[in-house]
């Protein structure tokens, strides 16, 4: 972001896109070639995440409430009996989703959904209106900018937003 809006510095839309690529190969070598039991057990979070979602879309299971709904659901998947032994020795007393905005959406459902796609939209317009009302672009915006793009992406991989660090 910041060798993006920095001054003097511009990449076409054909190193973009090779930036892009390598960025999703270096993601995808991490997660299936260093960290595979990590990724694995992410898998089986996600897979019985989106089935709580499903099932609870419009109202969501209850604020703050996921670890609870989660452990019935990772138990009743388990008495099925159709897991694989890999994911049998990965399950444990999972908490969160590592995904901050997902685990807030299977909370609160619908409403959850549309405060997350409002706030989405009103960090965009603040970060745009930002970088127009500055047009020298100084280092610190930018700075302060890239920190709060990192954070956020951060919280599609992880559960950052209840640490106080992050808040």
């Amino acid at each position: 972001f910041i060798l993006l809006y920095y001054h003097g510095f511009r990449l076409n839309k054909k190193q973009l896109f090779i930036a892009a690529i390598a960025i999703i190969i270096i993601v995808d070598l991490l997660s299936t070639c260093f960290k595979v039991d990590s990724s694995l057990g992410r898998m089986l979070i996600y897979k019985l995440s989106f089935k709580m979602l499903g099932d609870h879309f419009f109202s969501g299971v209850g604020w703050g409430k996921f670890a609870l709904v989660y452990g019935e659901y990772q138990t009743e998947y388990f008495r099925k009996g159709e897991y694989t032994i890999k994911e049998l020795l990965l399950a444990g007393n999972t908490q969160y989703a590592f995904n901050d905005y997902f685990q807030f959406v299977i909370e609160t459902g619908l409403t959850g959904l549309l405060f997350l796609a409002t706030a989405l939209a009103l960090l965009i317009r603040v970060i745009i209106h930002t970088l127009n009302q500055h047009h020298d672009r100084p280092f610190i915006i930018l700075i302060a900018i890239s920190q709060i793009l990192a954070i956020n992406i951060a919280a599609t991989f992880t559960h950052v937003f209840e640490k106080p660090f992050y808040q």
